[in-house]
């Protein structure tokens, strides 16, 4: 979403956005429900919709004549009503599989102690 909230701002077209973590892994039951995932069969994107206000249309144009700056496109972004400008249409999803969202050994911690691996 965030690729098309950009070339929605400058005017270019979407493209792919490359994003660099330090710390992304699965634990090992983790692994079963990541395979049922990606043999999937993909099912048709929904539709993006994007609707800016007044104020961020004119700071849109100007930038698209003149260029913008970093701080102008942050600013766009971060001022951005998610639930009155953006919206989705034809979205599909499949169901949700049981995904643990912690190490084994860390779930066996967990039990034993009050120590939570989920958030409250």
């Amino acid at each position: 979403m965030l690729v098309h909230i950009l070339s929605d701002i400058t005017g270019l077209f979407p493209g792919v956005l490359t994003w660099i973590s330090g710390s992304v892994h699965l634990y090992e039951n983790q692994v079963k429900p990541a395979l049922e995932q990606l043999e999937r069969t993909p099912r048709q994107l929904p539709k993006l919709g994007i609707e800016w206000s007044a104020p961020q249309k004119e700071l849109i144009e100007n930038g698209r004549k003149n260029g913008f700056t970093s701080g102008e496109i942050t600013r766009l972004v971060s001022e951005m009503d998610f639930d009155g400008y953006i919206g989705l249409s034809g979205y599909n999803p499949n169901f949700l599989s049981a995904f643990p969202l912690c190490h084994s050994s860390i779930a066996e911690l967990a039990m034993s102690t009050n120590f939570s691996c989920e958030p409250d």
